[in-house]
This record gives structure tokens, sequence and C-alpha cells, in this order.
């Protein structure tokens, strides 16, 4: 069951941020065409059976029309020039106006370009100081929070300065190394972290808010930028028609032409792109629907039964070796815990071995190796059966203590091999040895080199 949710976690995410990818590809084909996709929700969602036939393409300029509007009168303005006089001669005055109402808008677009690059600016800069200021803030949530959990810690012990009092002369500890009457009221640690919480909120908005708006901006200095290029070889033809011979064709009508043709075979090209954009969406709706229908199907719990059976089991064990190697770091034994996050042991928690001695360590050590072996052989796990321990008996374990690891070696029975390397260099340990019975161990005495 928990591989199984884990399994449909990542394909729910792959799901989530597999719709981006078309989404961000319409963003990009809309701005390029000057125009806007309507009714396309900005999050992911489950859509409605009607959800194709509800998407419009709209320009972005001029006045909001379809897309299929805006095809036919830049038709209709192709078939317009089929009509105009194709020399220059008969063209002269308009071709001249119309070269000044360009160059006026070139001039123009140029300004624009400007305003807007002056903005990106801008918007570049408070980026980079919301960033910044966001990450001080979580430095500041993380500060707090462990200082929180100090002071919660501390409370157990019942200790009076984690309450505020001083433990001397029992008078309230300040919060603040300002002068009482220079004080006013501090926040507690909570309120602090609640205060925090929400600046970060704010910040992260506002980021969000201008990333987007520098995107736009982005886009506009791309739009304005396409634009003057097209201008510009429009010009070049104008004046190429104005001085040339009168009776040769105009190359200005013949640009426009051709730059309309084009225009409406890429209109149409976006809105076949939009199409297949729209029928990936509807198939990543469907997959997601199909997704949240099994997770409603899995159980609310983190761990099945049987997992938290087979942790509970290994946490059992695993203090009994503990008790049983005379473990005495942590006084309540009792309260040691196996974490569901790393599997580690942890004591209120807090990671074990930083509470524990040289010696208690390796105690530790033990009790968890044989504890995995231990839980296996009860559940039918996927232990190979095999131990290996080196030098066992460092950091002056006594005789008593590596007694008691021999003996949870032998109880182990036969289902399983332990093999022990050990410098037998003690008098103690050697008859420990000794005393074991010898129809339990196999004893390989190597000599005074490992390699002969």
């Amino acid at each position: 069951m928990l591989a199984m949710f884990k399994e449909s976690a990542v394909d729910y995410k792959d799901c989530e941020m597999g719709a981006i990818i078309p989404y961000n590809e319409m963003v990009s084909l809309q701005n390029r065409n000057q125009c806007i996709v309507k009714n396309v929700p900005l999050s992911p969602e489950i859509l409605s059976k009607d959800f194709a036939e509800n998407v419009h393409i709209v320009r972005n300029v001029g006045e909001p029309v379809s897309i299929d509007e805006w095809i036919i009168e830049l038709q209709m303005e192709h078939d317009s020039l089929k009509t105009i006089k194709p020399r220059v001669v008969d063209n002269y005055d308009e071709l001249e106006e119309e070269l000044e109402e360009v160059e006026l808008i070139l001039s123009e677009n140029h300004d624009k370009e400007g305003d807007l690059q002056a903005e990106i600016g801008v918007e570049k800069r408070t980026i980079l100081e919301l960033k910044s200021n966001l990450e001080i803030i979580k430095q500041d949530i993380m500060n707090n929070k462990d200082a929180l959990r100090l002071k919660k810690l501390g409370s157990n012990l019942q200790c009076k300065s984690f309450e505020g009092i001083c433990p001397t002369c029992n008078q309230k500890i300040q919060d603040s190394l300002l002068p009482i009457q220079h004080q006013s009221n501090v926040m507690t640690i909570e309120q602090t972290i609640n205060h925090l919480t929400a600046q970060k909120e704010m910040l992260e908005f506002a980021l969000e808010y201008h990333r987007n708006r520098n995107a736009k901006l982005d886009s506009a200095v791309q739009d304005i930028r396409s634009k003057t290029m097209t201008l510009f070889r429009l010009a070049k033809t104008i004046r190429g028609d104005l001085y040339s011979v009168d009776e040769d064709l105009s190359e200005t009508i013949i640009y426009k032409r051709m730059s309309i043709e084009h225009h409406i075979a890429d209109l149409n090209e976006f809105k076949e792109s939009i199409k297949e954009i729209v029928n990936k969406f509807i198939g990543l709706s469907e997959k997601w629907h199909e997704l949240l229908q099994e997770k409603e199907m899995l159980s609310q719990k983190r761990f099945a039964e049987s997992d938290e059976e087979t942790i509970k089991i290994f946490e059992n064990n695993f203090v009994a070796n503990l008790k049983d190697f005379k473990y005495t770091s942590i006084s309540n034994i009792g309260a040691i815990e196996i974490s569901r996050d790393n599997y580690m042991p942890v004591i209120d928690r807090f990671d074990m071995k930083f509470d524990s001695s040289a010696s208690d360590n390796i105690r530790a050590i033990w009790s968890y190796t044989l504890a995995l072996l231990q839980t296996s052989e009860k559940q039918s796990g996927n232990h190979p059966g095999l131990l290996i321990f080196d030098e066992p008996t460092q950091h002056s374990i006594g005789a008593e203590d590596a007694n008691a690891f021999f003996k949870s070696i032998i109880v182990l029975g036969n289902k399983c091999q332990v093999i022990v390397g050990i410098t037998v260099n003690n008098a103690d340990i050697k008859n420990v040895i000794s005393n074991l019975e010898p129809e339990m161990y196999k004893y390989i005495h190597i000599g005074e080199k490992a390699f002969v």
C-alpha cells in the first residue's frame, strides 16, 4: 500500500508538471501572434466536457475580435491591394504619406521600447531585493522555530529560566536588552513566527507579481521589436519605390501583399497549434482525474498497518537490545523511538547519538544492527541474513558487555551468519570467548598477521 501511494504521488506530480509545458508553449505562441486564448484556467483543474468548445482566440491589438474575423479582415485588405494600380507613378503621393506615417510609428516604437526597458530594469532590481529579503525572513523563521523547539524541550525539564523567571532571584526575565522605561510589549516566539510567516507570504506574493510583470514587459519589448523590423522593411521598400523609375512596378504593394499572406498563414498555423495544445490539456485532465480517484482509494494513514507493526517491532527490539547491553547515556530508554522519517533512533525528536558516549554509541550500533535482523526474521523480511562486525569491543567495552553481545548473536540461531573480527588482546575478552559453548560458534585464529 505504501509503495502504491508513493508511485501514485509521483505520477500525480508529473501530471501537474506536465501541464506547465503546453501552457507555457501556449503563452509564448499567443504573445508571438498578438492574441489571447480565452477560457483556459490558470492553474491545473479537472476540465469540463465542453472545454474545447469554450476556448476562444481573440486579437490582442486594436479591436478585440476573434481570430477568424481577423483573418477575414486581412484577406479583405489583401484583396483591396489587388485593385490598386501597381505602377509607382500612379501612387506617388500615397507612398510619401505612408512613409511619413511609418517613420512616425517607428519613432513612437523607439520611445516605447526605451520606456519598457527602463521599467524592466526597475522590475529586475525589485525582484533581486525581494529575493534577498525573502531569504532573510526564511532564516529568521528557522531560527525562531529552533528557539521554540528548545524552549519546549526546556519546559519539560521544569527549568525556571525557560519560564521567563530568574532561578536565583525569582524575578521575571525581560526578553529585551532595552531599558525598562523605553520597553514596549515584546512579541512571544510564537507571535514572532506567525508575524514572520505572514511577511514571508506577502513577499512571495509580491515576488510572483513582479516576476509576472517582468515577463509581460519582456513580451511587450519583443512585440515592439518585431513590429519595428517589419516597419523598417516596409520603409525601405517605400523609399525604393519613391526613388525608382516612374514606370516601375511598386515594390511596396507587392511587399504588403506578401506580408499579409504570411500573416494569414501564421494565424492559421497558430490556430492549429492551439487545437493541439487544447487536446493535450484534455488528455492531462483525464489522467489527473484517474489519479485523484486512485488517491481517494488509498489509506489516509502514512503507513499501512503492517508497515507500522514492523516499525514498532523494530523499535521494541532496538530498545530491548540497548537494555541488554547496559546502555546508560539516556536515563529513560523507553522514550527512545524510531523516526518515521529516516528510521533512525531519536529521543524527543533529536538524534540519539548526540547524547551518547563513545562506548554507548558502540552499544547503539550493536543494538540497531541486530534489531534489523531480528525484525526481518520475525516479519519475513528481505534481510540477507548476514552480519559483519569489525572490532566491536573498541572504546573500552568491558567483558560483561562483550558477553552480552556474543550471547545475543548466538540466540539468533542457524538461520543467519554473523562474522565478528576482533583483536583478542585482553584477558577478560579472551575468557568471555573461551566460556562460550564451542558448538555454538566457530573460532578462527589468524595468528600474528592478518595475511600470511
